[in-house]
């Protein structure tokens, strides 16, 4: 029996070596083709394992961030493949916000920031990927409208 959710779990040690390649060859054959990718749309999750006992929050952590930087850069299609039910997408994009606000810093600056992320990178990437599986307009929209719901949830 063939899975039907990937867990990408990514090691401490990955991390902090700034060993991107291994992770980023699991995003990139996600991509290969485009029943691959259909098979695997919003089916992903991410973590990061070995920070449990850390006082800081993983988003916080500046290997963390760095490290999740770079595989953006490499693969910047998480709103197509990532889960809508789980905290990775949630993790990945908290990398891309300034991190130790108070709340209402948060108020203030995070939607901006994170309308931007959506509008200039991912958006683009999900529309990109979708249009590579041939959906139609409906469901990239409804696709849109997820990806919108579970970023506003933050």
């Amino acid at each position: 029996m063939e899975p039907d959710f990937l867990h990408i779990v990514v090691s401490k040690k990955d991390i902090l070596s700034g060993s991107t390649q291994s992770t980023i060859d699991v995003l990139k054959s996600l991509t290969r083709s485009p029943e691959v990718a259909l098979k695997w749309r919003e089916r992903v999750e991410i973590s990061f394992d070995g920070y449990n006992d850390s006082q800081w929050e993983l988003f916080e952590i500046p290997e963390v961030r760095h490290f999740v930087f770079q595989l953006d850069e490499a693969f910047p299609y998480w709103l197509f493949f990532l889960s809508k039910a789980r905290f990775g997408l949630k993790c990945i994009m908290l990398c891309f916000l300034p991190p130790f606000l108070k709340p209402e810093s948060k108020a203030e600056i995070f939607p901006d920031r994170i309308r931007k992320l959506f509008e200039d990178r991912w958006g683009p990437a999900m529309n990109y990927v979708c249009v590579f599986v041939g959906m139609t307009e409906r469901e990239i929209g409804q696709m849109t409208d997820r990806a919108i719901e579970y970023i506003r949830a933050e």
